[in-house]
């Protein structure tokens, strides 16, 4: 997945869920780290995007719950699978919305990225062969496992 089409956070939709009081206000440093694919690049991801969230759970699918309102648990939890912060990786919401980032920047702030009631969002490496899912129930499945 080298070569991901990537564009300005500027003209991200969902940037005020990082710039905006109401929500979070991430760091510059931090929002430095976020940057939106393109709307085709997104699209481009959706197959994939759609293949890890419908793939069955085997044994080896850590599942575990993710209520907003136990943030910090939920952190501990997302740094407890042993995935390096520096891991580049893709945040995706849809066919026309997707990130990459670090593992860091999700872990750190995994509740501006993952909204109860609304969002379901796969996550993924773009070296290491895992992949991680939310559903807006507020849960998370973490794929050790590649995805083809």
């Amino acid at each position: 997945m080298v070569g991901i089409a990537l564009t300005n956070l500027d003209d991200f939709p969902l940037l005020w869920r990082w710039t905006q009081v109401t929500h979070s206000v991430l760091a510059p440093e931090v929002l430095a780290t976020i940057r939106p694919l393109t709307q085709a690049a997104a699209q481009d991801q959706a197959a994939h995007a759609s293949a890890i969230w419908q793939a069955p759970r085997t044994p080896s699918v850590q599942h575990f719950e993710a209520p907003a309102e136990r943030a910090d648990d939920v952190r501990k939890n997302l740094g407890g699978l042993g995935l390096l912060p520096t891991t580049p990786i893709i945040v995706y919401w849809d066919m026309g919305l997707a990130v990459q980032t670090i593992w860091q920047t999700f872990t750190n702030h995994w509740d501006d990225f993952c909204y109860p009631s609304s969002d379901d969002v796969v996550v993924w490496s773009l070296t290491e062969p895992w992949a991680l899912c939310y559903g807006h129930h507020e849960w998370f499945d973490y794929r050790p496992e590649a995805v083809a």
